[in-house]
Parts: C-alpha cells; structure tokens; sequence
C-alpha cells in the first residue's frame, strides 16, 4: 500500500483515498507497535509482527510463562518499508521494557 501511495502522488483523488485506507489499515500494526514500546508487551495472533516471543524454559526443564524476543527471521516479509531504519529501536524499546518489569536479570536468555 505504501509503495502505490508513493507510484500514485500525481493524482489527487487517488492519493487522498489510498492515504485514508492506508491510515485505516495501518492503525492496528500502530497500536501494536505502541503496546509493545511502552508494555513490553503484544498480542499477534495472525504472525504478522516484525517480533517474534518465545518461550524461556525454566529452571528444571519446565516451560514458564516468561517470554523472550527476537527480531524476525524474515524482515523482508514483516518490516514494512518505511520502518525498516527504526526496527531496531522499536525492538530495544520494547525489549527494555519487558527486561524491566521481569526483574532485569537477563540469565538462561542467549
């Protein structure tokens, strides 16, 4: 969407309707990012997020409830364009936050 948005600037009308769908269609991935920045948190039951949560295993081989991030394994696919360059700091941020509320110890995690 963002890329036909930036083929299509010459004509008004299209322009001001393809910047209004792709405002709709934006607002959920928004929300996510910014429950994630500030929560450390995020729901993505559709596996459309540039983050990916795996679960840490616990101390005597048990599954915890605790989770850990990675960036995804395929930011060609899940990095839309034009956040590409602030990834990386979207990922720290909310990383950081998590880090903090678990207690910011960092063992078991590679």
């Amino acid at each position: 969407m963002y890329k036909i948005i930036l083929c299509c600037e010459s004509d008004l009308e299209a322009i001001n309707l393809l910047r209004k769908i792709f405002a709709k269609t934006l607002k959920p991935y928004l929300n996510m990012i910014t429950l994630f920045v500030f929560t450390g948190e995020f729901s993505d039951p559709f596996n459309e997020f540039f983050i990916e949560k795996l679960m840490r295993r616990g101390g005597e081989g048990n599954w915890s409830l605790d989770f850990i991030y990675k960036m995804t394994s395929e930011p060609d696919i899940k990095i839309p364009v034009f956040l590409v360059s602030i990834a990386p700091s979207i990922f720290k941020a909310g990383t950081s936050v998590h880090l903090l509320k678990r207690g910011g110890t960092m063992e078991g995690v590679d």
